[in-house]
């Protein structure tokens, strides 16, 4: 790239789309948790002209198609839910929106055996605020835990009766995501279908 000089044109991004349990909390692979060590990836950004930084801010995954096109100069759609982290990478002031996460399993995990499956059948959602809290609420069990990222990057301690005030005011956040996300959900969405071999992953993001 760089002896073609394309370099000076060409925007390089480098992401994943999961992170891998290898052991934490007696799970492998990527089938059945929102912790970090399955939802954190790293996203590496490419962008001629632009100084490099680090960007502490939580974005997600979903605002990668709204940069892009913003870079290229072209409008998103409306219905895009991502927004553009240009301003980010730019150095501009910028507030993210709250960060929210689905995951659903209606099978046991292709890839770990049953003595490592999780919840087989499980609906759980997410939402990470950018002071570093992050709640998890698992819908099978109606059960939530609160975690400060900035001070308990391992979510090894659940604050969520520690901290009432902060756990209502995420549990109002994550209800109206639930809320919306299911009145927006297509009619005919299948989310069994990667189970029954029409699907190469079991990933539901």
């Amino acid at each position: 790239m760089e002896q073609s000089g394309r370099i000076n044109d060409t925007m390089v991004v480098i992401m994943s789309d999961h992170g891998e349990s290898l052991g934490e909390r007696m799970v492998y692979k990527h089938n059945s948790q929102l912790y970090d060590e399955q939802m954190r990836v790293p996203m590496i950004c490419y962008v001629p002209g632009q100084a490099a930084r680090r960007i502490a801010d939580y974005v997600t995954t979903v605002d990668l198609g709204t940069t892009i096109l913003n870079l290229a100069g072209v409008d998103c759609p409306r219905e895009y839910a991502g927004v553009s982290l240009l301003p980010l990478m730019r150095g501009e002031p910028f507030t993210h929106p709250p960060i929210y996460g689905e995951h659903v399993i209606v099978a046991e995990s292709i890839y770990a055996g049953p003595e490592k499956a999780v919840e087989p059948e499980s609906r759980k959602y997410m939402v990470v605020t950018q002071d570093g809290f992050k709640l998890i609420y698992n819908r099978n069990f109606f059960n939530f835990e609160l975690f400060d990222l900035k001070n308990d990057p391992r979510e090894q301690h659940n604050l969520c009766d520690r901290m009432p005030e902060k756990s209502g005011e995420m549990k109002r956040l994550l209800g109206r995501f639930v809320d919306i996300s299911g009145l927006l959900r297509p009619w005919d969405a299948d989310e069994q279908k990667f189970f029954r071999g029409q699907g190469d992953d079991e990933d539901s993001d």
